[in-house]
């Protein structure tokens, strides 16, 4: 369930993480971003603010209560404390209310995964983060937010589906394999959708099979297609320019088989 992964996640620490998850009643909606990077331009799309600002073609699922981001190559909060900016512009700041680190997400990945060529201080860290972002367009809201570095599907195969993790939101955008000798657009996605009752699936249109992608699912064949796929259902189209510059982002209901 959503809950058992956070829990999962926060480990023995007695921090603000737990007092988060204790205080939530019942079972977070959550908002997955594999290869997020430092991008948080999901916390924007997904805003109420945004979706009454560009409205879909029928009613929008309710919003996540928490942002789940993943990065291999990336660790954003590390070295951060509270006041500091996540992201500051002329119109738009993210700035950390509060930070805690949380245990290490230990993966056992194997070395055909990824280039080991990560930082040892950045590689399966955690952070659990309170922002405030401010927006002279859309308005101030908070945000919570875990950041874990490490490899997707790796964290998707030995820690989510273990844990039977659910996820309201998924966006794959810019998706990153790090895979040695290939490269891998995340379409592996598209397999899990049904298993973590997924009910919106944000996405670019880059989702051919690559060979990063054959190697996912030889290593971790739950990850791997078995049976029919959700029909996607496009509600609403993001210009490439605003987010990715990478085509056009897509807005699909998840219609599960």
């Amino acid at each position: 369930m959503s809950k058992q992964l956070l829990i999962s996640l926060n480990g023995n620490k007695t921090g603000d993480f737990k007092q988060w998850i204790e205080a939530f009643s019942g079972e977070p909606r959550i908002a997955w971003y594999p290869s997020a990077g430092q991008d948080y331009r999901d916390f924007f799309f997904i805003s109420p603010a945004y979706c009454l600002y560009n409205p879909d073609s029928c009613i929008d699922p309710l919003k996540p209560d928490i942002f789940l981001h993943t990065d291999y190559h990336s660790s954003p909060a590390l070295g951060l404390v509270g006041g500091d900016f996540l992201y500051e512009d002329n119109s738009t700041t993210i700035q950390i209310i509060s930070i805690e680190e949380l245990p290490p997400c230990e993966l056992t990945l194997d070395r055909k995964i990824v280039h080991f060529s990560v930082d040892d201080n950045i590689k399966e860290r955690a952070f659990f983060l309170l922002v405030e972002i401010k927006s002279n367009l859309f308005g101030t809201w908070k945000v919570p937010l875990v950041y874990v570095s490490v490899q997707n599907a790796a964290f998707c195969a030995e820690r989510v589906l273990p844990h039977r993790g659910i996820f309201s939101h998924i966006i794959h955008v810019r998706c990153r394999g790090g895979f040695a000798g290939g490269s891998s657009t995340g379409v592996w996605l598209l397999n899990i959708l049904t298993k973590v009752m997924c009910e919106v699936f944000i996405t670019d249109p880059h989702l051919d099979v690559q060979s990063g992608d054959e190697c996912v699912y030889l290593i971790y064949p739950v990850l791997a297609e078995n049976g029919a796929l959700p029909t996607l259902q496009k509600i609403r189209l993001i210009p490439s320019v605003q987010w990715s510059q990478h085509g056009d982002v897509s807005w699909n209901l998840v219609q599960q088989v």
